[in-house]
């Protein structure tokens, strides 16, 4: 997921992006276990949310253990598949641009509401396509 928005470091610098956080409804070990997988071994901290990203990748992985960021942004995940197959809500899979606190652009992957007003694909898992850095780069 992430990997995309670490390899556009200089797509992002264009645009003025100083950082990007990754945020899911999971705890600070969880985001740690992650971070170290995926993003280097190197640093142990980038998984805090007090921490201030690293310049050389500027990604902050933020643990949302209470889904409270998920609720303020109006971004849970809580479609009746999903609670059953991951246990509790998550956050659904978003990409958004703020500039000093401002939402400028925002991209929700999932399927669209049928007539019960459920989403198809509420994870985003068939079509995350609009999250993508290099896509979500297109709509800045």
């Amino acid at each position: 997921m992430h990997a995309g928005y670490l390899a556009a470091t200089e797509a992002l610098a264009e645009k003025n992006i100083d950082e990007v956080i990754i945020a899911a409804v999971n705890d600070a070990a969880v985001m740690g276990a992650w971070a170290k997988a995926l993003i280097d071994d190197n640093n142990d901290k980038r998984f805090s949310a007090r921490y201030v990203a690293r310049a050389d990748h500027k990604v902050t992985m933020l643990a949302d253990s209470r889904c409270e960021l998920a609720k303020a942004l109006d971004l849970v995940l809580d479609h009746p598949n999903n609670l059953h197959d991951l246990g509790g809500p998550r956050m659904k899979r978003f990409a958004a641009f703020y500039d000093d606190g401002v939402l400028n652009a925002l991209s929700v992957a999932e399927g669209p509401a049928g007539a019960d007003g459920l989403h198809s694909d509420p994870a985003g898992d068939d079509a995350p396509e609009s999250t993508f850095a290099e896509n979500f780069l297109k709509t800045i």
